[in-house]
Parts: structure tokens; sequence; C-alpha cells
């Protein structure tokens, strides 16, 4: 029973203690507000004269509120919430229990209940502040969102039990006098129900209290030269108005319509149906109209509505009476009022008050709690104050009467709907102005994340030595041309390291150095017989022998020679110096090209695009040849057979030289079908600010669409698979999908909007907060287009995957699926949709699902290309049935059935990464636990999967290095193990370290050997085939920067 109600109220087990105990003080909150008010409305209206009196009451009804209001904010912040809270029930116990025992000092106790009538503003003002404050103390903002809609029904259903319980309790023999003795019961429950509360949860709200007191409290002057903050003050004040003049007519007609004795059982019954139109509104149209139309008009519903009604009242009144002297007819008037005050009070609940609170949300998060207690305390009872006031000045004139005051509301209605208009209206100037402020602070800490070379930049652009330094080791091999301006500027560095590595550097590569100098230098190792003149005014058939010479200097002297001497005659020596078999000359001969700038390389440089040792070199040539370059690059790119990898290098490199023309060239490929390279047009698109328009904007909306789909499917799997060990992997990759398509929706968004706007927008969504998403939803419906706003905004907002599924099934129609249907779609689905990485997991959880039978897309997997999900399904498919794995592998080439065999032999199903053998999928897994790629998504590190050759070691094996190789990259999987230097000096690595020029500080020496003492494995990766993964992914260089540059970062453990 417990369950299936916490299930109704949509409240955690271990959420239902603090959610029960605030629905039993909501409905003694309830009862006690309900018996106060019939009460001393009742009494009141009874006792004394409502012409005469009540504008005076509602003027210190006004008054106490306002100094009550004023001691609560006051004391919020400066002490422990929980003593102002018990202080404050307590005061109004003490003016209640007053108020029924008070006759026994005060002669007129009929004075009592004029007091008694002027505190109900008061009472439900505090009481309301201190039920609300508790709530927000009790849980945090992502409970809030999901509780506040069952403890606001509680509270409705409270109210309407506790309004119709008046009527049975003066049925039995209960007089009018005695409700208060009811009351103060109710809030004496509701004080020892709090105290439970605060001593089961509330015990450590100190820490709270220290943070509001950091809250800025508004001075007057402040206050009254906020023009925003007036602007909601005035809505208030012309709203209580309006609401105070509605009151004075209805109670007014109630006296004339019911005697004494039937006046409570009216009260009772209308305050019930009030609770229970305001309890209809908010269920079924409150959040529709918010959405459908805006906070404008949801706002406007209610001073429209009343000026029907209060119109239609005047007009009735006028015709057939307002007062006794019109007999019978004056039905008509009551009827008009009574409902003016039904609608006024159910809508002003159900409407203005959770729309008001919008308003909030551009304010300055500083002054925000001050200013919302003034508004909504001090500033309402000014409003009821002034509203009591006006009416005595009415009826201070004899002409006036009560259809008068009827009269009179009109005119402050719509005073009201001019005021709603302003305020608006400063709403949207003030949201502007919050995202200007936002947008000078975000400027600062953007950092365009879209290509290699702005990563780079801004890590050596830093203050941080080691960041840059790092940055520098990087770009010296991924952005060679960048490295070189960049090491001459830091040369000047105020960082001392920085200064160094930088000189060291220039002296080291020769760089800046005049070509004459540095040939001359060259010219003695290689000729020596020469006189210097001599080579520099060498002949073609001399820099031809050169260039044909055995010995490495003479062909590096030729390709240097080359940057003086290019010409028509010359170029065709530079080619084949490109296809020099010794990397120092190709990469000389690479330096050379970059220089001379000549259309004959272009074709060369694209090629060696596709090589993980020249790759960089060739790229930072053909980005240095700037437009010209653009024709030769689109006919490369569109060649028959052209590899992915270099259509995506080609990409890249149009990016960087920009321009109408590059830019035109991007723009004619963002439909091609593969869309690693449509992301990568974006990313060169958005580094370049472009703003797309028309046609353009047309297709960033279109694979905006695309982009929204793909995040809710992968939002709605995710909620499919359940939460266990085996999942595991398969959930966190999908995370990291979802992660990646809102960064993609983030970079569609910035291609068709203000990029800053878009950043503002993107990193209070990311506040995980509700504060920080309501915000962000505010600036979205600035400035998204209609058409995107009913798509877009539901799959950012803070919703549960189910409510996101109800809302955009229209948009975007999706089953639901169980998990082996989940998987088999990840399976079957294109790539474009769910990645390899993702796809690995989805094959890998396969094997521990008793259920799950070998299916045709997980057979499809042992024949992709893909050696990762070969290797991965052919794994399962023989844990599950030998058989059929036999059957199915004797299908595959010869090569394919010998790499699957060897690869599974050693792999049991239960052994995991514990075992010394590691599938490709494993070698993820175990580098994704390391801290160096902490955070690293493990579709790139698939990448890097690809390019590890394990070595498996015994115990006194010898892995040795050559030496006219730089020292690969090493991760100890297994084991333990021993580098041996060739200075002499030894360096043990555990399980878990990373070893290469990239994961220590300063100049590591030479590595000769590893050895073992035990059984090891090692994942070696060359050197090359490390830069040009990194050079793929420029957010795997972002994040490995961060990771390595933490200083307690020796090796890298788990």
């Amino acid at each position: 029973m417990k369950s299936r109600l916490l299930k109704m109220l949509d409240v955690e087990p271990e959420e239902s203690g603090r959610v029960f105990l605030l629905l039993a003080i909501s409905f003694f909150m309830g009862l006690f507000l309900a018996t106060v008010t019939v009460a001393s409305q009742t009494l009141f209206l009874n006792l004394y004269d409502e012409e005469i009196d009540l504008p005076k009451a509602l003027v210190f009804s006004g008054v106490f509120s306002i100094f009550a209001t004023s001691i609560y904010n006051f004391f919020q912040g400066r002490i422990r919430f929980s003593y102002l809270a018990i202080g404050s029930l307590c005061v109004i116990i003490g003016l209640t229990a007053f108020i029924e025992f008070g006759d026994k000092w005060i002669e007129d106790e009929n004075l009592l209940y004029y007091f008694g009538f002027t505190l109900i503003l008061p009472f439900t003002f505090i009481s309301l502040l201190v039920f609300w404050g508790t709530f927000n103390r009790l849980f945090n903002l992502r409970q809030v969102k999901r509780v506040i809609g069952s403890v606001d029904v509680g509270m409705d259903i409270a109210a309407i039990l506790a309004f119709f319980t008046i009527p049975v309790l003066l049925n039995f023999g209960v007089d009018t006098e005695s409700l208060f003795t009811i009351g103060l019961f109710s809030i004496i429950g509701y004080l020892v129900l709090y105290i439970i509360l605060t001593n089961n949860y509330l015990k450590n709200d100190t820490d709270t209290a220290i943070k509001e007191a950091e809250n800025v409290k508004l001075t007057a002057k402040q206050f009254l030269g906020n023009k925003y903050i007036m602007a909601m003050s005035l809505f208030i004040v012309v709203s209580m108005v309006a609401m105070r003049f509605v009151d004075y007519s209805f109670f007014n007609v109630t006296t004339n319509q019911f005697n004494d004795n039937d006046l409570p059982y009216f009260l009772s019954y209308f305050e019930a149906t009030i609770v229970v139109f305001s309890f209809l509104f908010t269920t079924f149209a409150t959040d529709k109209i918010n959405k459908d139309y805006g906070l404008r008009v949801s706002l406007l519903i209610n001073p429209l509505l009343l000026l029907i009604f209060t119109g239609g009242a005047f007009a009735l009144g006028a015709f057939f009476g307002f007062d006794n002297s019109a007999g019978n007819s004056v039905i008509f008037f009551f009827i008009m009022i009574a409902m003016s005050k039904l609608f006024i009070n159910s809508m002003k609940e159900a409407i203005d008050e959770p729309t008001f609170k919008f308003y909030y949300v551009p304010m300055d998060k500083s002054i925000k709690i001050d200013a919302q207690t003034k508004i909504e305390g001090i500033v309402m009872g000014i409003g009821s104050t002034l509203a009591g006031g006006l009416i005595v000045l009415i009826n201070s004139f004899d002409i006036f009467n009560l259809l008068s005051v009827t009269l009179f509301t009109i005119p402050v209605l719509l005073v009201w709907y001019w005021v709603t208009s302003r305020m608006h209206r400063g709403y949207k100037e003030t949201l502007q102005s919050s995202l200007i402020k936002s947008k000078s602070e975000t400027e600062k800490n953007i950092v365009k994340e879209y290509t290699m070379d702005s990563v780079l930049s801004s890590e050596v652009n830093g203050n941080i030595e080691e960041k840059v330094i790092y940055g520098l080791k990087l770009m010296e091999k991924l952005e060679p041309a960048l490295f070189e301006t960049s090491v001459i500027r830091l040369a000047d560095s105020d960082l001392r390291k920085v200064k160094q590595f930088a000189k060291d550097k220039i002296s080291e590569l020769g760089i800046g150095q005049d070509i004459g100098n540095e040939i001359r230098g060259l010219a003695q190792q290689a000729a020596g017989e020469a006189e210097d003149s001599d080579l520099l005014s060498i002949s073609v058939e001399r820099l031809m022998k050169l260039s044909k010479s055995v010995k490495q200097s003479d062909r590096m002297l030729a390709a240097k020679l080359l940057r003086k001497m290019v010409s028509q005659k010359t170029i065709f020596i530079l080619l084949e110096l490109l296809r020099d078999g010794d990397p120092k000359v190709r990469e000389e001969a690479l330096l050379t090209a970059r220089k001379v700038k000549r259309p004959e390389t272009w074709n060369v440089l694209i090629e060696l695009l596709s090589s993980p040792s020249y790759a960089h070199q060739a790229a930072s040539a053909l980005k240095e040849a700037g437009e010209a370059a653009l024709e030769t690059l689109e006919s490369a790119f569109h060649k028959s057979g052209q590899r992915d990898l270099v259509m995506l290098k080609i990409v890249q490199i149009m990016g960087h030289i920009g321009g109408p023309k590059g830019t035109a060239l991007l723009w004619e490929k963002a439909d091609y079908p593969d869309k690693r390279i449509v992301k990568q047009i974006l990313y060169s698109l958005r580094y370049m600010t472009y703003q797309a328009e028309g046609r353009e904007a047309t297709i960033v909306k279109d694979l905006l669409d695309i982009e929204m789909s793909k995040t809710l499917w992968n939002l709605a799997a995710l909620e499919e698979l359940p939460d266990v060990d085996h999942f595991k992997f398969l959930r966190e990759a999908l995370k990291e999908e979802v992660r990646d398509n809102y960064d993609q929706i983030t970079l569609l968004l910035s291609l068709i909007y203000d990029p800053n706007s878009v950043q503002l927008v993107k990193e209070n969504i990311e506040s995980d907060s509700t504060d920080g998403t309501a915000y962000a939803l505010e600036l979205l419906d600035l400035f998204l287009d209609p058409d995107l706003k009913p798509k877009l905004i539901p799959l950012l907002d803070d919703d549960t995957t189910r409510e996101k599924l109800e809302k955009l099934q229209i948009h975007f129609p999706r089953e639901s699926y169980n998990p082996v249907q989940v998987i088999n779609y990840i399976l079957n689905r294109d790539f474009n949709f769910n990645n390899r990485w993702t796809k690995l997991c989805a094959v890998h959880a396969i094997a521990y699902m008793q259920d799950f039978r070998v299916s045709r897309g997980l057979i499809a997997q042992m024949f992709n290309q893909d050696k990762l999900l070969q290797e991965t399904a052919a794994w399962v498919i023989y844990n599950k049935d030998k058989a059929m794995y036999e059957t199915i592998a004797e299908r595959l080439p010869f090569k394919d059935k010998k790499f699957l065999d060897s690869s599974i032999e050693n792999n049991q199903l239960l052994d995991g990464l514990e075992d010394g053998f590691f599938l490709g999928i494993e070698m993820v897994m175990f580098i994704k636990q390391l801290k160096i790629f902490k955070d690293i998504e493990g579709n790139m590190l698939s990448d890097l999967a690809d390019k590890i050759v394990p070595v498996t070691l015994h115990a006194e094996d010898h892995m040795v290095f050559d030496n006219n190789e730089p020292n690969p990259i090493l991760i100890v999987a297994h084991g333990e193990i021993t580098l041996q230097a060739e200075n002499g000096e030894k360096l043990d690595l555990p399980r878990g370290a990373a070893f290469g020029d990239l994961f220590q500080n300063g100049l590591l020496p030479v590595i000769k050997e590893a050895t073992t003492k035990e059984y090891a494995v090692v994942f070696k990766i060359s050197l090359a085939d490390f830069y040009f993964v990194l050079a793929n992914h420029h957010e795997l260089v972002q994040k490995l920067i961060k990771n390595s540059t933490e200083k307690e970062l020796q090796y890298t453990q788990i």
C-alpha cells in the first residue's frame, strides 16, 4: 500500500518521511488558515459595518503584513532558519491564543475579532513562508522539481478538507467563536510536527544560514532605484488593490444575502470552491497556457476575466439594483460579484503566482531572495493598505456608493493590464541586459574548442607553465607552422621554464635562422670541398646529384637548397625528395614544400595526409598554401576511393584556409552521408564564427532535427537498459553519446544564432540546477525561431526522459523497447546514429545476457571491417555457441579466422580485465580507468586502441627498443616492468602507469629495453601513431592536456 502511494506521489522511499510530515503539516496549516479565516470574516461582518469599518480594517491588515514580513525578512539569513520558523509559529500561536482568550483582559471582546480579521493576511504570509522555506531546505533542486507537485496537491486537498470540515463542525454545535480554538490547536499541531521534522531532517541548516547571509540585502534606495523591481512591485500593488476592491464588494453583498447563522457556512463552501477551481486550473491549464501563449498572456487572463465580470456586475447593479432596496433582483449583482471573487482568487493562486515566479529569473542571484521576500511580503502589504485607503477615500464622498467601488475597479483593471505589459517589457530588457553582462563574463572563459590549432593556441597562450610546455610539445608534432611562430614569440615569455623551452627548441631546430647560414652549416658536412659561394649558386645538375646521393646529409642539403632555388626546372627534385625513404630527408622536403608553396607539390602532400609519420607536416604545408590550394583539395576530396581519414583532413584544412571560397566548398558538403565529415565541417564553420542564413540556415535546422531525434532515442535507450553491472559500459557509452548529442545541438545553434548567447544557454543547462535550466530556457525563448521551440525546449528542460518522450512524440515518434530490442537496434543502426564504441559495448553486454540468442545483427559484426567489432562479436558468439562460431568462422578469410581464434583462445567469459589477456574492447575499458584518460570518450579511445600493439612479457623477458626511433608510448596493463635507459637509469612502472614524452615532465632518457620479473602485458603505441590519432580528435587533445597537467599525476595510476 505504502509503495503504491509513494509511486503515485512520485516520491522515493528515502524521501517518504519528509514528504508525509510535510503533508501532515500542510493539513494542519490548511485547517488553521481555514478556521481562522472563516471565523474572523464571519464575526467581523456580523459585528462591524462592512461599509465603514471594512476599509479601515483592510488598511490595518496591510500595515500588520508590512510589519510582520519586515521582521521576518530582517532575521532571514541572520539566524538559523529553524529558529526563525519556530519563533514565527510561536508568535502566531500567541496571537491566536490572545484572540481566543483575550476577553479576560479586553473589555470589548469585539475588538479581538476586529484584530483577528486584520491578522488573516500576515498569518497567511508567515505560515506559507515557513512552509515553503522548510520545503526548499529539505530537498535538493532535482527533488524539488519532482516532489513539489505532490506537496502542492497535498496542500490543496488539505485546504479543501479543512473548508468542508467547518460546516460539519458547525452542524455539530460548534459556534463560530470556537473555530479559533480549533485553529489554535491546528497551529500548535503545525509547530509540533515542524519540531519533529527539524530534529529528524533539518539539524544541519547552519550552512544554509551562512549561505543566505551572503545574499545582498537591498536598501530602500536600491529597491526604489531598480526599475524592473519597481515594475514587479507595481504589478503586485495594482493586483492587490483590485483584489481588495472585489473583496470589499463581495463582503458587502454577502452580508446582505445571508444572515448571521448562514454566513459561516457560505464562506466555508465558497472558500472551498475557490481552492477546487484553483486546483483544476493548476492541474489542467496553467502549464499549457504558459507553454502555448507565454508569460504575458498568462498574467493578462485574470484582469481580462475580471474586467468582464466587473463590467457585467456594474451593468447589472445599475439596471437591477445593488442593495436590499432592489429586493430579489440584487441576486444578479451578487452572482457577478461572487464570480469576480471566485476567479480573481482562484486564478491568482493557479496562474498568477506560479507565472510571476518566472519574472525573478533574470534578477541578479545575489538580490533575488531579498527582492522576492520584500515584493511578496512588504509590497503586498502596501497594496492592501493602499486599497483600504482608497476605499475610505471613495466612501468619504456622499455621491459614491457600493456600485461606485465596483466602477472604480474597472480603471484599476486597465492599469493592471498596462502594468503587466510594462513589466513583461522590463522582463525582456532585464533578461537581455543580464545576457549581455553574462556574455562579457563568458567571452573571457569561452575556449574555441572546434579545431586543433585553436585548442593548442589557447593552451600555449595561457599562464600555467606546465600547460604551456605541454601544449608546445603537442603543437610541435601536430601544427608545425604554428609551433615555429609560437616558440619565437615565447622566447621572450615572462614564464621562466617556457622561455627556456622555447629558446632550446629554436636552437635545436634552427628556427628563424638565415637560410644562407643554415645551408653553409650543412655544406660543410655534405661537400667540404666546395666553396660556400658555389653552393649558393649551384647548377641544376649539381643539385640533382646531391638529391641522388647515398649520404643523408647531401639529400637534406638538396631539400634545403630548393627553398632558394625551386623553379620549373628543379621542382621535380623536390617531388622526389618528398618520397624519399629517409624520414629526416622527407621531413626536410616537407618543410621546403611548406615554404615554397608550389602547386606541383600539393597532390603529393595530399597523399601523405594518410601517413601517421608525415600527415601533420603535409597538412601544415597545405594550410600555408592558402586559398590557391582549394581547388586541388576539392578534387582530392571527390577522388574515387579516397580514404575517410584523408577526406576529414581535407575538410580540416579547408576550414583553416577559410575565406568565401573555402566556406562555400564546406557548405557544399553539408549533406555528405558520413556524419563524421559533416561534424568536422561544422567545427570548421564554428571556428570561423560563420553565421548561416537563408538556405544554409535551413540545412542547419534539418541537421538540428536529426540531432534532436538521435538525442531522444539515446535518452530513451538509456532509460530502457537496467542499471546493472553487465550494462555498465553500454550505459556509460550512451551517456557519452547523449553529451555529444547536446554538444552538437549547441554547435548547430551557434551557426544560426549568436554564439555567446548559445554558450550561455549551454552553461546554465550544464549547471544542473532548476534555476539555471529555467534561465536557459527563458534565454532560448528570446531568440529561438518559433518552429524550433516546441522541439528543442522540451528536450533541454530538466524533465524526466518519460516526460520528454511524451512531449516530443509528435515530432520524434519512438516505441518502447526491452533491453534485447535496444541492443539489436544499436547493432543494426547506422554508424551516423550510434558510434563504434556504443556498438562495441552493446556486443560485449550480449555475452552476459542469458535470454539473448545469437541474432543476424550480431553475426553480421563478425564480417565487419572494424577489427574491434569483429573480434568482440566473435568472442561473444564463441561463448554462447561454440559450434555456431566454428560454422561462421569457416566463411571468413584464413587471416581473419586465425586472428579471431588467437584472440578468443585465452579470454574466458568471467575473467574480465584481470586475466592478463586483452581483447581490443578490453584495452579500451582498461585505459578508460587511467587518470590520464579520465573523461575521454570511449569512441576516441577506440581509435587509439586500433594502434595498440599488446606485448606479452614472461619473467626475465626483454623488450628491446630501436635507438633510431623515438620512445614509444607504453601503458602497463598487467604486472610490473622496469625500463632500462641508455645512460644506466632505471624506472619501475607498476600496473596502470603510462610512460612517454607527453606523460612525464622534463627530458626523458632514451630507453634501451624493458624487463619484468613476472608475467606482464604492456600496451605499446608508436609515437607517430599516437600523434596521428590525436590529430583527428581535438577534444582528445584538450582533455589530455587537462589530465596530464594535474599536479597529482606522476605516472597515471588507475
